[in-house]
């Protein structure tokens, strides 16, 4: 199955990304996320300042693709970034559900974390 045709560039992914995402996206509770967030003096307004606002067509690197996780049983479209923040990399991986009715309940953020040095 293709990306639906609403998403299928990244500057149509960001605008729903964040027109469905409020302003307390969903971050996903993983152990690199959490790991970030305790390692880092990233507030949470700032990450969702990064999301809704910061992050542009020219952080990324990877999509928009169908979900590539089998274990995850919401198809969507995801989009991979990479945004710099003082000297390192963040890695963003962003989820828009395929499911319209579903995307302001389900839209989320599965990764926030570093990805390396710049």
């Amino acid at each position: 199955m293709a990306v639906p045709d609403d998403m299928d560039t990244v500057q149509k992914f960001l605008d729903e990304y964040r027109a469905c995402c409020g302003n307390d996206p969903l971050i996903k509770r993983t152990g690199k996320n959490r790991e970030f967030r305790e390692n880092y003096p990233l507030s949470l307004e700032e990450i969702v300042d990064i999301l809704r606002n910061q992050l542009t067509v020219d952080h990324c690197y990877q999509g928009p693709e169908k979900e590539d996780d089998q274990n995850r049983n919401l198809p969507g479209a995801v989009c991979k970034f990479k945004y710099p923040w003082e000297s390192i990399l963040i890695f963003i991986k962003l989820k828009v559900p395929e499911d319209v009715n579903l995307r302001r309940e389900r839209t989320i953020c599965l990764s926030f974390h570093e990805v390396g040095m710049f």
